[in-house]
C-alpha cells in the first residue's frame, strides 16, 4: 500500500500526480478517498471511476468492475447510504482507477455517520473489503 499523504491536515497531490506514484509503485487498484461537497440536501456515497483510460479498453473496464465491487462493498458494510445525488441506488456509480466520494461533507447526517470512529472503522472496513475483492477477483 502506498499512501499520497502523510496527515489529514493536509491536501495530498493531485490525481495526475497520484497516478504516477501508482504506476511507479506497480498498483494494482488506485483508490482515491474524497468527502465531497454538493448542497446540504444531498447526501451518501457514490464512486467515480474513468470511461476511457489511456492504458485501453481492458483497463477502462478492470476500473469499471473495481467500481461497481466498491459500490456493492459499501451499501453492504457502509453506514453510508449510496448518493441521492449521483448515480442510481444500485449503481452510485458516475464518470474519472477509482474515486470514492464517501460521503457530503456540507450534509449534517453524513458528517455525523463519518466523525464516529465506528462509523469510521466501518467505511474503512468496507474500501478494504471492496479493495480486497477487486484485487483477488
Amino acid at each position: 500500500m502506498v499512501l499520497t499523504r502523510g496527515d489529514d491536515a493536509s491536501l495530498g497531490p493531485c490525481n495526475d500526480d497520484r497516478a504516477r506514484i501508482a504506476n511507479r509503485a506497480g498498483a494494482d487498484l488506485v483508490v482515491s478517498i474524497h468527502g465531497d461537497g454538493d448542497a446540504e440536501s444531498k447526501r451518501g456515497f457514490h464512486i467515480i471511476h474513468p470511461v476511457a483510460m489511456a492504458g485501453g479498453e481492458a483497463l477502462t473496464e478492470r476500473s469499471r468492475t473495481a467500481a461497481l465491487t466498491m459500490a456493492q462493498s459499501l451499501r453492504k458494510r457502509s453506514p453510508l447510504p449510496p448518493a441521492n445525488y449521483k448515480g442510481t441506488p444500485d449503481a452510485p456509480i458516475d464518470a474519472p482507477g477509482i474515486l470514492v466520494e464517501l460521503g457530503n461533507l456540507k450534509n449534517p447526517k453524513d458528517v455525523a455517520l463519518l466523525t464516529g470512529q465506528k462509523n469510521r472503522d466501518a467505511a474503512a472496513s468496507a474500501l478494504a473489503d471492496g479493495i480486497q475483492r477487486v484485487v483477488t477477483g
